[in-house]
C-alpha cells in the first residue's frame, strides 16, 4: 500500500499539509480532489521526491522514502512534465525505457501509443502535439516498466472522452492486476466516478473525508437526494462544514 502518515509541509511559514494521514490499499484506484491551493501537487510532489516534507513519513510497499530516492516500482506523471520536444512519442518513450534499462521494451512501447491512440512513427515531434496528446505520451511513460504503483497528478488535463474510456479501462484493469493508483485530479466528479474506487478530499492540508465510492454517493444522497448534482453538493457542504 501507499501509507502517509503525519506529513506537514509549509511554505514560508503557511502551513500547506498539516498532519496529512492516509492509506491508498493495494489495488485502490484513489483520486485525492480538492479546491486550488489544497495542497494537492504538494502532496504528489512529496510522494514523487520532488519536495521533502517538514515531519511525517510515508512509504511505498515496505519502503520509506524522501527526497532524492525514487523507487523503480513506481510510474509518475506530474502536473508539468518535461519532454524532450525535437523527439515523437515512440522515439521519447525508447529515451525512458533506455535510462530505466527495461528491457524487450519495444514491443510495449507500440502496444501502449496504440491503446492510447498516439502517432506509432517518428514523423510528429511532441512540440507539434495537443495538450492531450502529451498528456496521454506522460501516462505511457509511466506504465512502460509496469510498475506497481502508479502516482498521476492531473492525468487526465485536455484528454478527449474517447480515449479517456480507454485509459480507464487500462487503469481498471491494472487495479484488478494489483496495481495501486493514487490519482491527483480537479476534474468533474461525474467523470472520476467513471474510475477511481476511493475518494479522499483534501482541504486546508488534511483530509476531510476518504470514502469508498458506494460511501460518497450513498452519503450524498442522504443528504441531498438524488437528484441531479447531489455529489458536488456533498463535497461543497464538507468544504464549507469548517
Amino acid at each position: 500500500m501507499i501509507s502517509i502518515k503525519n506529513i506537514f509541509k509549509s511554505y514560508r511559514q503557511k502551513q500547506v499539509l498539516n498532519n496529512l494521514t492516509f492509506d491508498v490499499e493495494n489495488g485502490q484506484i484513489q483520486v485525492v480532489i480538492g479546491v486550488n491551493g489544497s495542497g494537492k501537487t504538494t502532496l504528489i510532489n512529496i510522494l514523487s521526491s520532488i519536495l521533502k516534507q517538514d515531519g511525517g513519513v510515508w512509504k511505498i510497499g515496505s519502503e520509506v522514502l524522501g527526497k532524492n530516492e525514487t523507487n523503480v516500482d513506481i510510474g509518475y506523471v506530474l502536473e508539468t512534465p518535461i519532454y524532450i520536444d525535437k523527439f515523437s512519442a515512440y522515439e521519447y518513450l525508447q529515451f525512458i525505457s533506455e535510462i530505466r534499462r527495461t528491457k524487450n521494451y519495444k514491443g510495449t512501447i507500440v502496444e501502449l501509443l496504440e491503446k492510447l491512440d498516439l502517432p506509432t512513427n517518428n514523423k510528429v515531434p511532441i512540440c507539434e502535439y495537443s495538450k492531450g496528446m502529451k498528456s496521454k505520451v506522460s501516462l505511457a511513460a509511466a506504465l512502460l516498466h509496469n510498475p506497481s504503483y502508479l502516482i498521476l497528478d492531473e492525468p487526465f488535463d485536455g484528454i478527449d472522452f474517447l480515449s479517456l474510456e480507454k485509459i480507464f479501462l487500462i487503469l481498471k484493469s491494472l487495479s484488478k492486476q494489483g496495481v495501486t493508483v493514487l490519482i491527483s485530479s480537479h476534474q468533474n466528479i461525474d467523470l472520476l466516478m467513471g474510475v477511481c474506487t476511493k475518494f479522499a478530499l483534501l482541504h486546508k492540508g488534511n483530509i476531510a473525508f476518504n470514502l469508498s465510492r458506494s460511501e460518497l454517493m450513498n452519503k450524498s444522497i442522504a443528504q441531498f437526494g438524488s437528484g441531479t448534482g447531489h455529489i458536488n453538493k456533498y463535497i461543497e457542504s464538507q468544504i464549507n462544514n469548517e
